[in-house]
């Protein structure tokens, strides 16, 4: 099944009705009005059901055409994501055919051919845990676009009516504050070329705010909605560099796809530029370091590329962005010995003299004098560990009154000494809440920053295993990601379960749940039990516990840490503790 056949069958049902599979009429207002009140209507709130066995109860007695219908939806859903498997399509799909009484006496053909196709565009682990909503999106969109006739279901599909497609969905009353992904997803199947292969709303967002710039007209975006932009942006770009467009080739995606992940909760770097200093803040093991390290490198694009505008496709601007990020990057470790006299300027003795002599902040600032239309970002990295009070010393005012001097102490009539933060420097630090809080700063420090809560986040724990597998797996195993996807979307359900158990816990706490990366150990784990049990065909957990990697992962990453925040209660309590903590580490609840 290839792109081109898929859109025109789906095309034709939404005109004439019909059915994909070609079992009778199923696309009618009626069924997905009833489909729509068995599902939607009548939502099954059980946690430990699976989104599969939801739907068994939902249409459990219903009429067997609603079955049929649901399939074709479920189809439509696995069309779309390539961070999905086959193997989790067909299982599911095949399961829910598996319920439709004499199913034998029925084709599935088209449903079938669909799992073949690798995809649109990726999902993230968001697509599948947000699996009601993404299904039941074109439930309730189909449900209202059968009030149309088939001519003027006939003349919406066309081209050039696309913008009033998109604002017949985009008005669904029962749809108000909603964008799931399927809703980009099924524009850009109906209208390829008027909507690009992107179906998250954060991604698009992040692509406009790159090449924003490159749109001279300031008229024409006004009142543009953010794929008009897209489109204006795609035009400029072709022009300019005079090839078709494809914004995922990598000298594009380098600009608006930096540090992109399926984290919801991920800073964009429009909120460093409005305040040029932000802290990122929560439990250890939440990637803060890395997303500091990636927003200072989409800082510098979203920069480069707002400034240069089409030179930066230029040999000289393509220049400029290579030294930017080789040398405008800079990433300080802050520990309890280091002091304003290291970060700012002090005392120091030379040639039997007592002198002062610049810190560190002091010389970046005149290093960034030979290039001063680049953007520099600065990274202290675990703020918690020092006086941050003392470290800035007449760094406060300097941060609020960029461009302006600020004497500092020590000045001689010879060589006057002040300091002046420039405009194109940007802070980002990071901090720990275990080690410190956030309401025992001082409160200047604390209104000169904004504070960015970086927590454990489930879909860069999918993310980054998903990454790891391939990294890691090169010459040692054979299988790949997708024959494990769904280990390791359990892995995120188990980690999930327990860090609402830590969160519940009254010896812990939110500030305790393990960040994401205390859980990717798994994969290297996983990865030495497969090279001696290659045949395995489930990996991480088993029905009533833990095969070994999970075991490993829980004896030499998690029980060791956990105990470490335990370590001020007393043993037994301890120990009943942990035993809970322990059991809750399963992708079920309540097993």
């Amino acid at each position: 099944m290839n792109k081109i056949d898929f859109v025109s069958k789906l095309k034709e049902v939404l005109t004439k009705g019909g059915s994909l599979n070609g079992n009778g009429d199923l696309w009618t207002q009626e069924n997905f009005n009833n489909l729509k009140a068995a599902t939607l209507g009548s939502p099954d709130e059980d946690k430990n059901k699976s989104f599969s066995d939801k739907i068994k109860t939902q249409l459990d007695g219903k009429d067997p055409s609603l079955h049929l219908l649901m399939v074709e939806i479920l189809t439509i859903y696995y069309f779309i994501p390539t961070s999905i498997s086959r193997s989790t399509k067909s299982s599911n799909i095949n399961y829910l055919i598996s319920l439709i009484p004499d199913s034998q006496n029925f084709d599935f053909s088209f449903s079938i051919e669909c799992l073949d196709f690798y995809g649109i565009a990726s999902g993230g682990m968001g697509y599948n845990t947000n699996k009601f909503r993404e299904v039941f999106y074109p439930i309730t969109v189909f449900s209202k676009w059968f009030d149309f006739s088939e001519t003027e279901r006939e003349r919406l599909l066309q081209e050039t009516n696309h913008a009033e497609f998109q604002y017949l969905i985009d008005n669904l009353d029962e749809l108000e504050g909603r964008t799931p992904q399927s809703r980009h997803a099924l524009l850009h199947l109906l209208f390829s070329n008027q909507y690009e292969p992107i179906i998250s709303q954060g991604e698009k967002t992040k692509l406009v705010n790159a090449f924003e710039g490159l749109i001279e007209n300031s008229d024409m975006i006004k009142n543009a909605d953010v794929d008009q932009k897209i489109r204006m942006i795609k035009t400029n770009l072709a022009e300019i560099r005079g090839k078709e467009v494809n914004f995922y080739d990598e000298d594009l995606k380098k600009f608006w796809l930096q540090g992109s992940s399926s984290n919801k909760d991920n800073p964009d770097s429009s909120l460093l530029e409005y305040k040029k200093q932000i802290v990122l803040y929560g439990p250890p093991g939440t990637s803060k370091t890395y997303r500091a390290k990636e927003l200072a490198k989409e800082m510098i694009n979203h920069q480069l590329a707002k400034s240069l505008g089409s030179h930066l496709f230029k040999e000289e601007g393509q220049a400029k962005l290579k030294i930017a990020h080789e040398n405008n990057i800079h990433r300080l470790q802050l520990h309890p010995a280091y002091s304003y006299e290291d970060f700012v300027r002090g005392m120091h003795f030379q040639g039997g003299n007592t002198v002062y002599k610049k810190g560190y902040l002091l010389n970046l600032i005149d290093k960034m004098k030979s290039e001063p239309e680049l953007p520099h970002v600065l990274i202290l990295d675990e703020i918690n560990r020092v006086d941050l009070s003392r470290l800035f010393g007449e760094c406060f005012s300097a941060l609020e009154n960029r461009g302006e001097a600020i004497d500092l102490i020590g000045n001689t009539d010879t060589e006057p000494m002040t300091l002046t933060i420039p405009a194109n420097l940007y802070v980002i630090g990071t901090m720990n809440l275990i080690d410190h809080s956030v309401e025992q700063l001082d409160f200047a420090l604390r209104r000169r920053f904004l504070w960015i809560e970086a927590t454990y986040c489930p879909e860069a724990l999918f993310d980054i295993c998903q990454n790891n597998w391939t990294k890691f797996a090169q010459g040692k195993i054979s299988k790949e990601f997708s024959a494990v996807e769904d280990d390791f979307i359990k892995l995120v359900e188990a980690a999930n379960n327990l860090n609402d158990e830590i969160s519940n816990e009254s010896e812990l706490g939110e500030d305790f749940k393990l960040g994401h990366v205390f859980f990717i150990d798994s994969v290297i784990f996983l990865q030495e039990a497969l090279m001696s049990q290659p045949k395995k065909t489930t990996y991480l957990f088993r029905e009533s516990g833990w095969y070994e990697p999970i075991t490993k992962l829980w004896n030499y990453s998690l029980e060791p840490l956990l105990k470490e925040y335990l370590s001020g209660i007393d043993k037994e309590s301890k120990k009943q503790v942990l035993a809970r903590l322990k059991k809750s580490f399963n992708p079920n609840k309540g097993n």
